[in-house]
């Protein structure tokens, strides 16, 4: 009788002890409404949890949504109406989404300053991945236009805190020089309202093409039309062959007759999916090993 006993309370501290895990719980409670994650002069800056609406792990993958507008227009709610689809297909496949608000670039504030708020925004994921149920090993990082280049620049400067990175359509060198394969009337109306007048230096430090190094960990998703003539796919072409020559894995989709309008192209919904289905591929995928 003792032995049966004694034989069923190590069962139950077992069955406990392997319920507990790590110690760690990650029913996290889904938080409503705007998160600020920094300050910045008078400026509060928020970003959303959107949880998973389908299948929930115990630590969700998670994707940051950064906006597109030119870097000097545009909120956060632009990314899941404008790309609801995107956004819907991820949350309902156990992804939890979160777009974020950068400062926008007027007066003093800078490009660089949109960069460091992106940046921001991750760390503080990182640091709260245990309250909202996130895995911090298994975010992504999703931009479009102005702010497909801060996802880029986000995904090469925190060098391994990115595990996947798509860009929409995402500027990858700054150039005014108008017999540039980079140029395009449009994206030199925005060179020119974010960058000083001349400033050369600015334009080399905020090209995600020539910031690319070695040290970074993330790999990378390069969405770009064939008729965008605000960005040409010459920027996602020329990221594909840097990331390759430094063994960084990049890969390239150029929809025919995508432009840079995604919302009012036919093919969108399936392009959503598309890219939805690289994700999810990607942030559930094991890392490979050192």
């Amino acid at each position: 009788m003792k032995r049966i006993l004694a034989l069923t309370i190590a069962l139950l501290t077992a069955l406990a002890l392997f319920s507990c895990g790590d110690g760690e719980s990650y029913d996290a409670e889904a938080p409503s409404g705007e998160i600020i994650y920094k300050t910045a002069g008078e400026a509060e800056l928020g970003l959303e949890i959107l949880m998973p609406t389908g299948k929930r792990q115990k630590r969700s993958p998670a994707v940051i949504m950064l906006h597109g507008g030119g870097w000097i227009s545009g909120s956060r709610d632009e990314m899941t109406r404008d790309f609801k689809p995107l956004c819907d297909e991820l949350r309902k496949n156990g992804v939890t989404v979160i777009p974020v608000t950068y400062r926008l670039v007027g007066g003093e504030v800078s490009l660089r300053d949109c960069i460091d708020d992106c940046e921001d925004a991750l760390s503080f994921i990182v640091s709260n991945a245990k309250k909202y149920g996130i895995d911090p090993e298994r975010i992504g990082i999703v931009g479009y236009s102005a702010g497909a280049q801060l996802a880029m620049m986000t995904a090469i400067e925190s060098e391994d805190q990115i595990k996947y990175c798509v860009s929409m359509s995402g500027p990858t060198c700054f150039s005014d020089t108008s017999g540039s394969i980079y140029y395009s009337d449009s994206l030199n109306y925005y060179i020119g309202m974010i960058f000083s007048e001349g400033d050369k230096v600015a334009m080399y430090q905020s090209s995600p093409i020539i910031r690319l190094n070695r040290k970074c960990k993330a790999e990378f998703l390069l969405v770009n039309g064939t008729d965008d003539e605000v960005v040409k796919p010459a920027h996602a072409e020329s990221f594909c062959r840097e990331a390759e020559s430094f063994g960084i894995s990049a890969e390239l989709i150029e929809p025919e007759g995508l432009t840079h309008s995604y919302s009012s192209w036919q093919g969108f919904n399936e392009l959503c999916l598309r890219i939805s289905q690289k994700l999810l591929s990607q942030l559930n995928s094991p890392d490979p090993p050192q």
